[in-house]
């Protein structure tokens, strides 16, 4: 498998609780480990082998520390690697073949050169191993993210795909025009295919045919020919737009380009989009060597929101295996919504006008493509308001509200659908505490996210209460626990934030500064955070779930 990310009711398979109220689950514990100092820096979590770790970057050096899991969460070593000379910018860590491999990136100021290496990570001993690797060395600038702060820089430019069918992986990246004009100029992206050992098997640089006005690009992939596919939106009138303001016509199409890597020849297909918007996709290739495709849609062209779902199966010279489309029905939209929004849109549904009726403001995050042909896709709502001041001073709220989730079967129908309730508001000066972090644990999917407190079991017809991220230390951790087979949904409050029972100081000891990219996997049927604990101390707390 392979991540990426009928308006009548009774004619669809859907799991819609008819509980009040999602049950609470009880049956976990909550463990922490002694504190530990605190390392500033940029952060990664990952699990791997019975271990947790964490790798914290600053300017002093690359930090490694390792946690045992199998009691309550230990530090039990930790190292400082400072043999990377020079300035550099970190790009990725990996891991296969057994291994995590730390990626970076140095850019040759003088000889305008961009370099691509690679280290493997001794995780017994902490350590980079080796000399460093040089996979690419580039002439000129990349496209990338733009990164403020102590020392501002581009990250995120290279990017990582592994194939369903070997274990070869895709590094690519696009080239950053020099020219004044660049909206006017033609995207070319390099595609370089790298065997499991890292060895560099194949190359090609790729002109794209349109400028970047009439093209975005939304995800590559590889077939079991190492052949590589980039998924594009054409846009007709060079404005982003879905529809025409007026008319209400199509100004895009799907194309899929096929590049041959052996022989670096590129051939095309379009994909018709139905008179929709197909907004958030999914892309994949997988090992049954058809394409699939999946997301959500939207019908009206004044609306920035999600009316249904579609899932779309093809072979590999583009020929439509299924398509299936279905619209989010009105019991899952009215979920967790205010009585006077829940009104609205049963009055749009009776009169039939379905096209007022949608999930708003819905951006699908992770798309699953099952190895038996089903799919699973997640998302939430999230957008921001504007408030100008008297004194002329604009300031933005950042709201991240409901999950949405669906299982679509092998053949594209729709097995389940849900809404599970969230609030949170986050200021422009927030510190990003606020959206969610899902996991996969024994079967069952985790949403893990800072709750209110008042929002021990929200009724399904009930918005829930706002957390805040200005009351951070003053929420409750909480997860919602999805069953993949019916949906079923049971809602874990996890912690209280103000009273976490730290080792060594009992009950009653505030944590902080929670970011859902520090949840991780831990070692069983569990999960593991990092917190601040005060005093430049952090805590490693463990989440146990019984079955």
């Amino acid at each position: 498998m392979k991540l990426f990310l009928s308006s009548v009711f009774l004619s669809l398979t859907i799991s819609l609780t008819a509980q009040i109220a999602p049950p609470v689950f009880t049956d976990f514990s909550v463990d922490f480990s002694s504190t530990y100092e605190v390392i500033d820096g940029s952060k990664i979590y990952f699990e791997q082998d019975g271990y947790n770790y964490a790798i914290k970057m600053n300017d002093s050096g690359i930090h490694f520390q390792k946690f045992d899991m199998s009691d309550n969460p230990a530090l039990v070593a930790e190292n400082t690697v400072t043999d990377i000379q020079g300035v550099f910018t970190f790009e990725q860590l990996i891991g296969f073949s057994g291994r995590r491999y730390f990626f970076y990136s140095v850019w040759g100021k003088e000889n305008r050169i961009e370099q691509l290496f690679v280290r493997p990570i001794d995780l017994e001993n902490l350590v980079l191993v080796g000399e460093p690797k040089l996979l690419l060395a580039i002439d000129g600038k990349l496209e990338g993210t733009l990164m403020w702060g102590k020392r501002p820089g581009v990250v995120d430019k290279f990017k990582y795909i592994f194939s369903s069918a070997s274990d070869n992986l895709l590094i690519h990246y696009a080239y950053k025009s020099e020219s004044e004009a660049r909206k006017n100029t033609y995207l070319q992206i390099g595609l370089n295919l790298f065997d499991k050992d890292l060895n560099l098997v194949a190359q090609n640089d790729v002109q794209m045919e349109r400028n970047i006005k009439e093209q975005t690009i939304i995800g590559y992939e590889i077939d079991h020919e190492d052949n590589v596919y980039i998924l594009n939106r054409v846009w007709s009138d060079g404005a982003y737009n879905y529809f025409h303001k007026k008319s209400g016509d199509l100004l895009y199409y799907l194309e899929i380009m096929k590049v041959d890597m052996a022989s670096g020849a590129v051939t095309s297909f379009g994909i018709d989009p139905h008179d929709k918007a197909l907004v958030d996709l999914g892309f994949s290739i997988e090992k049954d060597q058809k394409i699939h495709l999946a997301g959500t849609y939207r019908v009206n062209k004044g609306t920035a929101h999600a009316d249904g779902v579609f899932y779309s199966t093809r072979d590999l010279d583009g020929n439509v295996v299924f398509e299936k489309f279905h619209e989010i029905p009105l019991e899952i939209i009215n979920m967790h919504r205010s009585k006077k929004d829940a009104k609205k849109y049963e009055k749009e549904y009776v009169k039939g006008r379905t096209e007022n009726v949608y999930y708003p403001y819905l951006d699908i995050d992770y798309v699953l493509f099952y190895d038996d042909g089903g799919v699973y896709m997640h998302g939430e709502t999230s957008y921001s308001k504007t408030v100008t001041r008297n004194n002329g001073r604009q300031f933005n709220t950042y709201y991240y509200e409901n999950i949405f989730i669906c299982k679509l079967d092998a053949e594209g129908e729709v097995a389940w659908m849900q809404s599970l309730g969230k609030s949170q508001a986050r200021p422009q000066s927030g510190m990003f505490s606020t959206s969610y972090k899902h996991l996969k644990i024994n079967d069952y999917h985790y949403y893990v996210f800072l709750d209110n407190y008042r929002n021990v079991s929200v009724p399904i017809n009930v918005v829930p209460a706002y957390y805040t991220e200005n009351a951070e230390n003053k929420g409750q951790l909480a997860a919602y626990r999805v069953d993949p087979v019916n949906g079923n949904v049971e809602k874990l409050n996890v912690l209280d934030m103000q009273d976490a029972p730290i080792k060594g100081f009992g009950q009653g000891r505030s944590v902080k500064q929670f970011r859902p990219y520090r949840v991780r996997r831990a070692p069983g049927n569990s999960f593991a955070v990092e917190f601040y604990a005060g005093n430049k101390e952090d805590v490693m707390m463990k989440v146990s779930i019984s079955e």
